[in-house]
């Protein structure tokens, strides 16, 4: 893993913190719901894992923040948008990597080779303004 794709990685995990919506969960409030990665109990966000059928978690703010990450660099990767088979494959890998994650990570995740481009950066900045991230 090279230093120049954490760093790449970590700008994406930054732009993704700043720019997104607010969620329509979140609490403070202790009880027994708890993220699904790391088991924070406050501060958490629903995340959807697909979309149809929905598939939701409850994540913290920091966990939802790179698995949204995940899917957004895996989406410019393959150049498409993901299919549910996709977002559950990476979602199950998410559950299981204990490490930082990169976009090299994620490749690997994939099951391709790949190398992770600053054209696919500038993409990325595409994708969300385009999706109103």
């Amino acid at each position: 893993m090279s230093s120049q794709g954490t760093k790449l990685f970590k700008m994406i995990v930054e732009l993704v913190s700043s720019n997104t919506k607010k969620p329509r969960l979140r609490t403070n409030v202790k009880s027994r719901w708890r993220c699904v990665k790391c088991d924070k109990t406050y501060g958490l966000d629903r995340h959807h894992i697909t979309y149809k059928p929905a598939k939701i978690a409850l994540l913290c703010r920091n966990c939802h923040v790179k698995i949204t990450s995940v899917n957004m660099i895996a989406s410019i990767i393959l150049k498409r948008k993901l299919t549910n088979e996709d977002r559950i494959r990476l979602w199950k890998w998410f559950l299981g990597f204990k490490e930082s994650i990169t976009e090299v990570d994620v490749i690997k995740a994939l099951g391709i080779d790949y190398t992770f481009t600053v054209a696919d950066y500038a993409e990325y900045i595409s994708m969300r303004k385009k999706w109103k991230m």
